[in-house]
């Protein structure tokens, strides 16, 4: 019997809007698309929502001519082309960083567009060495937490956010150690892992969490005169 774990993962590759749908009926959570990367993603798990990665994709981009340069990365012009394809209309809003000045600048035309969604910047410090860095960089954390707190109706409280920061911590440990055993014969092989991490960043942290705990992928043949 196919692992749940890889059932969703193969799922997500084939129909990704209808599976994340379903995942947000299931769990009753809201999602927020984040564009990557370095998003605090930890304050959306805390305020009861999903942190859904953005990385754009395979789709013939057409309407997001309207709306950006043709110079701007594909990843930036795939995500608000599947957006305007009505490809993301299970979010309930999405998260910027300022990882660069398309990502950044892009938000005010996602909010623009998509009025009824919540649009929320993080913005951090161009130079984290300055004396004001740390200050500033809290001032935007808690802009961003306030702002999608009110959006949600949601109270993210410090017990929440502790709760989080050991969700998504557990997540990260578990992303390393699988990452590293693709280099063993008992690991997955590349592909994959590949769809499955692409799941993991798609869906409930905690429940991706149990479900990895359980997940014992096939062992590898190695290749013959290997040693």
């Amino acid at each position: 019997m196919e692992p749940e774990l890889l059932r969703i993962a193969r799922d997500l590759e084939k129909d990704r809007p209808r599976v994340l749908a379903d995942h947000k009926a299931r769990t009753g959570r809201p999602m927020i698309g984040v564009f990557p990367q370095y998003f605090p993603q930890e304050i959306i798990t805390a305020a009861g929502a999903t942190p859904v990665e953005l990385w754009g994709g395979p789709i013939s981009l057409s309407r997001v001519d309207a709306h950006l340069q043709s110079f701007v990365c594909s990843m930036v012009r795939g995500n608000l082309e599947y957006a305007l394809a009505g490809e993301l209309a299970f979010l309930d809003g999405v998260a910027f960083p300022s990882t660069c000045d398309s990502i950044q600048n892009s938000s005010f035309i996602w909010r623009r567009l998509f009025p009824k969604w919540f649009t929320g910047n993080v913005n951090f410090p161009a130079n984290p060495q300055s004396s004001g860095a740390r200050g500033y960089l809290r001032a935007q954390i808690r802009r961003f937490r306030s702002n999608l707190g009110r959006f949600l109706q949601a109270e993210i409280t410090d017990e929440s956010l502790a709760q989080s920061l050991k969700v998504h911590n557990q997540f990260r440990r578990n992303i390393r150690r699988w990452s590293r055993m693709l280099a063993e014969p008992r690991g997955p092989d590349a592909a994959t892992w590949l769809s499955v991490l692409r799941a993991g960043l798609s869906m409930d942290r905690a429940y991706f969490n149990e479900l990895l705990a359980s997940w014992r992928p096939a062992t590898r043949s190695r290749p013959r005169g290997a040693r």
